[in-house]
Order: structure tokens, then C-alpha cells, then sequence
């Protein structure tokens, strides 16, 4: 069976599921995912290197990655079995709160990166740009912009953040509450400073990043090369196959658990089922391979951005 087609360029790759499956334990409290070996291979270079290379993981079909959250690598499951629709997720909109609709993207698109899923971090860069577009005056949350800018992420997003809020500061009637956003970060303060110091000078009135061409490329995102990895396992669908989305409840086994969240303020949630069960923590596989040892061999996969925790941990 193949995951749902939409054309879409933020869908994951479009492959059959297989029968295999590999389970993946996620964070501190080992949430279990079930995942289509497949599927989850086709979007993420260092899934593929991890079970089918010569490591014990190849063997077990099980990875631990206990430095990532399972409210975050939830994400991936349903984008890989549901695909990119904005509809999606409505159990992260309505369930336990957690963190502001820009932070949880963020932490989403750095998990992509870790894990080396360019379709995801297109989708997940894609949410944010538009998530502070021209039409509404989105104010960022501080969470978010003191996230941004103390780790490491793409400048492209960043300058974003930024021009936008430079943008809704000059042109909304609110100044003074988006003025508030100086405080943030220094950095943002300043970025933003200058961005409007830079169009006065210029005698230009200020556009939003929406308005300039390229404004992602100039600041050396590269989508197009970032939609070429994420189709490169595309298979050709046969004429006229009707492609069914199956319930992740019927097809794929999950058991899920977290903790209560320890964050207050509003927050994206997500809903989390049963607890992880004690048979499943007591069989926990070896620890998964290194990045170094992942991209040791074969053909040469380019660094990505922060892999999760130390090789120790990993």
C-alpha cells in the first residue's frame, strides 16, 4: 500500500509501506513508535544508514533516540502516514498544551535536520514563513524568538522572524507591542534595528520578506535543492492504483507515553495514549550507531545542522 498521494511538494516519499517494520524509542521515557520501515527509510538518510547498515540496529530493526521528544518526533509519523496538509494534527491543536504554534515547528524542523528528512524541513520551513506572512500581523512568541536565535537554525528563518516584525512594527497601529519584541533576544533587537535602518537609508519603503524575490535563496536556504533530495525516492505509482490512508490505529501500532508538561503559558499540544510498556523497556536495544559512524562509509551525505546529544548518549 502506498501513503496518500496529494502532488503536493511538502508530501513525504511517495513508496510503497512494505510489510517490515521498525520500532523506534523515542526520549527519556522511551515512547515507542512503530513505524513502515519503507516509508521511513525514503524520507531520512540517517534512518536508512541506521537499519540497513552494519550495525546492530540492521539486525534488531529497533533505534533509540533518547535525546529527541516524542511530542516532536510525533510529527514525523503523521506527516510520513497523512502527508503535508494544513489541516493536519488537529490532536496537537486541541490536546495537552506545550508550546507556542511557532516554537513547536521550530523544534520540528530541527529534528528534520538532525535526522537528515528534507521533505520535512521544507514542510516545517514552509509552516513557519507562512505562519508570519503579510496578511495577519502574527506576533512571534518570545519563547520562539529566544530559541531561534540562541541555537543554531537557518538564517533564512531568522531574517524572516525578523523583517516581518520589522515590517508589523512600522505599519501596525500596536507599535508598542511589537516594539516589546527588542527584549527578546539581543540579537533579534539588533537585527531588527538594522533591517530598518537599512531600508531608511536606502529611501525604500519597507516589504515584507513576502514581497522579495528569492528572500529564502538570498539568505542561502535552498529549497530546490532541499525538494530534489526529499523525491529522490519517489517510486513510479501504477495508472490509476487508489491510494488508501489506513488509521495509524489499525496499520500501525503505536504506544505512546510522555509526562505531564512542566510548561505553563499558552501552548501546541499533543495528545499522548498509553504508557510504554515494561516488557517493551526491558528489551531495549543497544544504543544506535553515532553520526560518525553512520556517515563513515558509503556515498557521502552532506553535515547537517546539531546531531541530537553525544556520541555516548546516542
Amino acid at each position: 500500500m502506498y501513503p496518500p498521494s496529494r502532488g503536493a511538494t511538502n508530501d513525504p516519499p511517495q513508496v510503497s509501506r512494505g510489510t517490515q517494520i521498525v520500532t523506534i524509542f523515542v526520549g527519556s521515557e522511551q515512547v515507542e513508535f512503530a513505524v513502515h520501515k519503507n516509508m521511513l527509510c525514503a524520507a531520512s538518510k540517517f534512518f536508512e544508514r541506521a537499519v540497513q547498515g552494519p550495525f546492530m540496529e540492521s539486525k534488531t530493526q529497533q533505534v533509540r533516540l533518547p535525546e529527541e521528544r516524542p511530542e516532536v518526533f510525533a510529527f514525523l509519523v503523521d506527516w510520513l502516514y497523512i502527508g503535508g496538509l494544513d489541516q493536519m494534527y488537529p490532536s496537537i491543536i486541541r490536546s495537552r498544551q506545550q508550546w507556542h504554534k511557532d516554537e513547536y515547528y521550530l523544534k520540528v524542523y530541527r529534528m528534520a535536520d538532525r535526522l537528515i528528512i528534507p521533505g520535512l524541513q521544507l514542510l516545517t520551513y514552509h509552516r513557519l514563513r507562512n505562519t508570519f506572512g503579510k496578511i495577519a500581523a502574527t506576533l512571534p512568541s518570545r519563547d520562539f524568538l529566544y530559541s531561534l536565535f540562541s541555537e543554531e537554525a537557518p538564517v533564512a528563518i531568522q531574517m524572516h522572524v525578523v523583517e516581518h516584525a520589522a515590517y508589523w512594527l512600522l505599519k501596525s497601529t500596536n507599535k508598542e507591542e511589537w516594539a516589546g519584541l527588542f527584549t527578546s533576544h539581543d540579537r533579534f533587537g539588533t537585527e531588527m534595528a538594522l533591517a530598518m535602518i537599512r531600508s531608511q537609508a536606502k529611501g525604500l519603503a519597507f516589504r515584507h520578506p513576502e514581497d522579495v524575490a528569492n528572500f529564502s535563496g538570498r539568505y542561502g536556504f535552498n529549497s530546490e535543492e532541499l525538494q530534489r533530495e526529499s523525491r529522490l525516492a519517489d517510486e513510479g505509482l501504477p495508472s490509476g492504483k487508489l491510494k488508501e490512508l489506513a488509521c495509524a490505529s489499525t496499520e500501525l501500532p503505536i504506544s505512546l507515553a510522555a509526562k505531564p508538561s512542566q510548561t505553563a503559558g499558552p501552548r501546541i499540544p499533543y495528545n499522548i495514549g498509553s504508557t510504554t510498556s515494561a516488557t517493551a523497556t526491558a528489551t531495549l536495544p543497544a544504543p544506535s550507531p553515532t553520526p560518525a559512524q553512520i556517515f563513515s562509509f558509503g556515498t557521502p551525505v552532506l553535515p547537517r545542522t546539531g546531531y541530537f546529544g553525544t556520541p555516548s548518549q546516542i
